[in-house]
């Protein structure tokens, strides 16, 4: 093989192997978006499991708040 022949081998390995390297980086990039959004998801379904129990303490204790028995006896206790 002659030096230009050589050279030309060369240059399109290294342009190869460059969109190999690009693809490759971006395929990390991938992985780890997604497993940052599943651990995201995860922290989302925790967050939303404690505001549905905190919801439902409220409604217990607006119930007892305003349950008109105990407000008569609230009434009673006052005077």
């Amino acid at each position: 093989m002659q030096s230009s022949q050589i050279m030309v081998v060369a240059i399109i390995a290294i342009i190869f192997g460059s969109l190999a390297l690009r693809d490759y980086w971006k395929h990390q990039a991938r992985q780890q978006r997604s497993k940052d959004s599943s651990s995201d998801s995860e922290d989302a379904d925790e967050l939303n499991a404690r505001i549905d129990l905190l919801e439902e303490r409220v409604r217990t204790l607006e119930k007892i708040v305003t349950d008109p028995r105990d407000n008569l006896s609230r009434q009673i206790n006052n005077l």
